[in-house]
């Protein structure tokens, strides 16, 4: 499983770009962030399944999940709750598992759009069965700190950034109610292996 802001996916060629390096790498299921494609719906390409949910007219920002021919079969059902949230059910071997595929706000984004993003996915989290694998995954735009004093179960010690931004206090605030853990925070990596943006 793995997860990818493409910053878009409306140009001539991409998706079967995307779709190469979805094969390159042996994921069964990948998020796309910023997929930019308008509507909701399911295609079928080159033997991947894309699921996604966009906004209604405007090609901005945007969610979606490729499947591959197992992750397919596997599939209960899936949600495109909005542009920013989409949601699929999974039978696996031992538990079902449910996939949210977010792309939060950026760190500059008025808080009347950050709290609207956050109360749709504490909803989504709210009618999640209790007793299946929740991975939440996804762009965040949140930056956290090593320091976890307090927050030892949701964050490990391998945080990246100097500063704790206002998405990163609410990503960790979240995680903590819902029981689940900052992943990359716990795996210690060069910081050029777990942080892919930079400014243009």
């Amino acid at each position: 499983i793995g997860t990818w802001n493409l910053q878009s996916m409306y140009q001539a060629g991409k998706l079967a770009q995307v779709i190469r390096e979805f094969g390159a790498a042996q994921l069964s299921i990948m998020g796309i962030s910023e997929m930019r494609w308008t509507g909701q719906g399911v295609m079928n390409s080159e033997g991947v399944t894309i699921l996604y949910s966009g906004h209604e007219s405007q090609h901005i920002q945007g969610v979606g999940l490729l499947l591959n021919k197992e992750a397919t079969q596997s599939m209960i059902g899936w949600e495109p709750v909005c542009d920013r949230i989409i949601t699929a059910r999974f039978h696996t071997r031992n538990i079902k598992a449910t996939i949210i595929q977010v792309y939060a706000p950026t760190e500059d984004a008025a808080d009347v759009d950050k709290d609207n993003f956050y109360d749709k996915l504490q909803g989504v989290l709210n009618e999640t069965p209790k007793h299946d694998l929740i991975m939440l995954i996804g762009d965040m735009n949140a930056h956290i700190v090593q320091n976890r004093m307090g927050f030892e179960q949701t964050k490990g010690p391998h945080g990246t950034a100097k500063k704790t931004n206002d998405n990163g206090d609410r990503l960790t605030l979240l995680c903590t109610m819902y029981g689940l853990i900052i992943g990359n925070t716990f795996f210690q990596h060069k910081g050029i292996h777990k942080k892919t943006w930079r400014s243009p």
